[in-house]
């Protein structure tokens, strides 16, 4: 062992400089043997310490040198680096502003001072911090990097990305600044120059799980789902507690229809992090696709921490689900997503009435009518008006869970809605002698639907089938601009869509039809409960309420099914439904 003093300091500095952080620490602990309170060997040693990540050490090392000498600004700055990875940023801001004071030109005192406003969220004084510290010290690249993380907060976009080019002029192998540059181009969807720099990211820092992660959200964004899958799985591999990955990953697995690997990839994310909203939702939509509706309608409460965060409505009287009796009692149900949704779901009140309860449903002028026409002692209110007097509130989406839903108890005698009797009579006249059989067609439904991408079809693909000896109506009330064009080409192909003024005129259009042939839509939920014939054109990964593998519904004993072989493929879907036709099968 080398006892010379001199010789050992110059081989601890040496390592330290070389990266070799263990061996400077034992030989500047050495040294410390020797010269306990020399400030040099103490800001060293703590130096070396906050590298390694041991900021807890590194603290009594640094404030050790402060006893000794005060006006020390490197070791305040340290201090001020240390106490803000320990999170105790008062104490971190302080040493900072003490290493500014005493060295007004301290580039890095201001760097580390922003980093510290940052986790503040005081971003504006944290950008302050930084341009100070690139104006004293030009080619600073990791304040660069952290101005360029604060404007991105500020959400100063371009500028962001200015100084994140910066930082990657003055070091190319500069990985924070890389991935942070990947992240801003992301979030602007600017999403192949992205993934330009989550490639390079990676040949920099090959064992980064987050940026693996974020990769694979692009590559899931552009449909490239194997490559997506591979590389979440490197993100698990790197980092095997990295629950968002896991559900990420059966996300993919999801939409590649391997339903039960998407589950078991969810259920493993829970299992990490059971508060995890994003893998429990999606727990919900598998288990309940797959049928597991006992567990699937518990778990489909978390859709207030995701689908609905923020939307979940707020009362002084208490949540029903089935645990309370509700004899004599008045319970308030609302609406809270899509019109199919409450179509499908509004089966439901009459059960209520069955327990005694006085039956309020507060639900969008669209419906008001058409609901009107279900059986039970039902109180009608539109959304956004005083609401009379109720004890108990249950949103319209959790009354399968309070009943206890299952696939064999689902309450589906249908119709349990019906028609207008002068509303049906004014379409009767208006469509005139039926000379052939009516068929009702739906292509598209809302473009702000989260799935609609997949669910919904261009006009152009009914083509095959307009041909067919059959009277064809358009159900729809919005028409897409593009569809609009291609209907010119179809004279023979009826349009409705100013004479629908609210479900209760759909339904009765529907009424007067044999067949509809829709996507997975409202009206298609309105012809199930209206107890007419419907096809349902079904997309590769379907909404959960149809299940897997099946052309039959429990939720609608007239409706068939007819599901995409793959993903993207209506050809095939619409294939079938004229084999159908022209076998007369209605």
């Amino acid at each position: 062992m080398n006892t010379d003093p001199d010789a050992l300091f110059r081989y601890a500095f040496f390592m330290h400089q070389a990266g070799n952080l263990n061996d400077a620490i034992s030989s500047y602990k050495q040294l410390l043997n020797q010269f306990p309170d020399e400030p040099q060997i103490l800001n060293l040693l703590g130096a070396a310490l906050l590298q390694l990540e041991n900021f807890e050490e590194a603290v009594r090392i640094l404030k050790r040198s402060l006893v000794v000498d005060q006006n020390q600004p490197m070791v305040l700055s340290n201090l001020g680096y240390g106490f803000h990875k320990l999170q105790r940023f008062d104490e971190a801001l302080s040493f900072c502003d003490r290493a500014i004071a005493l060295k007004p030109d301290f580039a890095d005192a201001y760097n580390n001072r922003g980093l510290v406003l940052r986790e503040l969220n005081r971003f504006q004084e944290a950008l302050e911090s930084y341009c100070n510290a690139i104006t004293l010290k030009p080619s600073f690249a990791d304040a660069h990097n952290n101005k360029g993380a604060a404007l991105y907060e500020l959400k100063r976009f371009n500028e962001a990305l200015m100084n994140y080019d910066c930082a990657i002029n003055l070091n190319p192998d500069f990985g924070e600044a890389v991935f942070n540059r990947a992240v801003l181009l992301n979030e602007l969807e600017r999403f192949a120059e992205a993934l330009m720099s989550y490639n390079h990211v990676i040949i920099l820092k090959p064992d980064f799980a987050d940026a693996y992660f974020d990769r694979g959200i692009i590559l899931f964004k552009s449909k490239r789902f194997e490559e997506a899958l591979e590389n979440f799985d490197y993100a698990v591999d790197l980092k095997p507690d990295f629950a968002d990955a896991y559900n990420n990953r059966g996300v993919v697995l999801k939409e590649i229809n391997d339903f039960e690997g998407a589950l078991a990839s969810c259920d493993k994310a829970c299992t990490l992090k059971t508060d995890c909203a994003d893998a429990n939702w999606n727990r919900a939509f598998l288990k309940l696709a797959l049928g597991d509706y006992k567990e699937g309608w518990k778990l489909y409460e978390w859709r207030w921490k995701t689908l609905l965060k923020g939307l979940e409505r707020s009362f002084d009287k208490p949540l029903w689900l089935g645990d309370a009796s509700l004899s004599g009692k008045t319970i308030l149900i609302y609406a809270e997503q899509g019109f199919g949704d409450v179509i499908q779901m509004c089966r439901y009140l009459p059960m209520l009435n069955g327990l005694g309860a006085n039956v309020i449903l507060e639900v969008r002028y669209q419906l008001m009518s058409l609901l009107s026409t279900l059986k039970g002692n039902i109180v009608f209110v539109e959304t956004g008006s005083t609401l009379p007097f109720f004890d108990f509130q249950c949103p319209i989406m959790s009354l399968p869970l309070a009943f206890n839903s299952t696939i064999e108890n689902i309450p589906n005698d249908v119709p349990y809605l019906f028609t207008n009797i002068d509303k049906q009579h004014e379409w009767q006249d208006r469509l005139g002698v039926k000379t052939k059989k009516r068929i009702g067609l739906v292509c598209s439904g809302s473009i702000e639907h989260l799935n609609d991408q997949n669910r919904s079809m261009q006009f152009n693909l009914f083509k095959p089938l307009l041909n067919l000896p059959f009277e064809f109506h358009l159900l729809q009330k919005e028409i897409r601009a593009e569809d609009v064009a291609l209907l010119s080409e179809f004279p023979h192909v009826k349009m409705h869509q100013e004479n629908l003024n609210d479900f209760s005129d759909t339904a009765a259009l529907i009424n007067e039809m044999d067949l509809v042939i829709s996507v997975d839509t409202s009206v298609a939920h309105l012809a199930g409960a209206l107890g007419k014939s419907a096809w349902v054109l079904i997309s590769w990964v379907p909404d959960f309420r149809w299940l897997l593998d099946r052309t039959d519904s429990p939720w609608y004993s007239t409706v068939t099914l007819f599901r995409q072989p793959e993903l993207g493929n209506w050809e095939r879907v619409i294939d079938d439904v004229c084999q159908k036709l022209k076998e007369d099968a209605f």
